[in-house]
């Protein structure tokens, strides 16, 4: 399953892994090289043989997973760390026990002056710090059964079983690769906005690709940084406005299939 994919303009790369087995933790057969190509991932496809005890891998597999930090399901708290070169220090979501300037001086004193901090849930500092460290990583995960025409789709039922809250595929299953495209970019939260020419009023063919929650400040920051220096306001063009355009200001979140003009000086 190697390879390039796209779905609807997002381009998704799909890299091959050595297999997990149990052990693999302890570097059993290459379990060293998967492990840590799953922790630099966006996300995991875990590919289990329906002929064999599918259950059995799935539990394995999340286990080795589990012992180097990699969490395949959605924590109560979920904090990300984003590094940035200006802008000083965005918290998004809810604290506990701790306020803005705690944060603050708690990123100062491991070098961070500039940075996005994204929560789900409520974090306490420690959780940030947790964060920080990226000792624990969170990565969206779905699992794909594979060789069902000979396992049964009994084995799909029995994966289904463990995974629980995970969605679960079968391969080669009508349109498979449509469900397994959707099924990524929502567990990647990623959304597509599209950018116009101020003075050609031409809209791009390709989307730009953020993540969930990014604002028109992001969208100029990519396009170029001069932009966002100058940026005077935009406008947002959205098929769920009762008016359309909008004129917006630099923090305004995004959604899929926006389309954003950016008017700078």
């Amino acid at each position: 399953m190697a390879g390039m994919m796209e779905y609807e303009g997002i381009q998704l790369q799909l890299v091959e892994a050595p297999a997990i087995v149990e052990g693999s933790a302890d570097g059993a057969r290459l379990g060293g090289v998967a492990l840590a190509m799953a922790r630099n991932a966006d996300a995991l496809m875990i590919v289990i043989d329906a002929t064999y005890d599918p259950a059995y891998q799935l539990r394995v597999v999340e286990g080795e997973l589990g012992k180097t930090g990699v969490l395949i399901r959605r924590p109560k708290c979920l904090v990300t760390v984003e590094r940035r070169g200006e802008g000083g220090v965005t918290v998004v979501g809810e604290l506990d026990g701790c306020t803005y300037r705690d944060v603050v001086e708690l990123l100062s004193s491991y070098g961070l002056r500039h940075a996005l901090v994204r929560i789900e849930g409520r974090a306490t500092l420690d959780d940030i710090e947790e964060a920080i460290h990226g000792a624990k990583v969170y990565k969206p995960a779905v699992v794909v059964v594979n060789k069902v025409e000979l396992g049964g789709q009994g084995a799909v039922e029995e994966v289904r079983g463990v995974a629980s809250d995970l969605p679960v595929l079968a391969f080669g299953a009508e349109r498979f690769a449509e469900e397994l495209g959707r099924t990524l970019v929502r567990a990647l939260g990623l959304i597509r906005v599209y950018t116009r020419d101020p003075s050609t009023k031409e809209v791009a063919k390709r989307p730009i690709v953020l993540r969930r929650g990014a604002t028109v400040a992001d969208v100029a920051r990519l396009v170029h940084s001069q932009l966002l220096e100058g940026f005077k306001y935009a406008r947002v063009w959205r098929k769920s406005f009762r008016v359309s355009p909008q004129r917006v200001g630099r923090d305004f979140v995004l959604e899929d299939g926006d389309v954003v003009e950016i008017i700078a000086r």
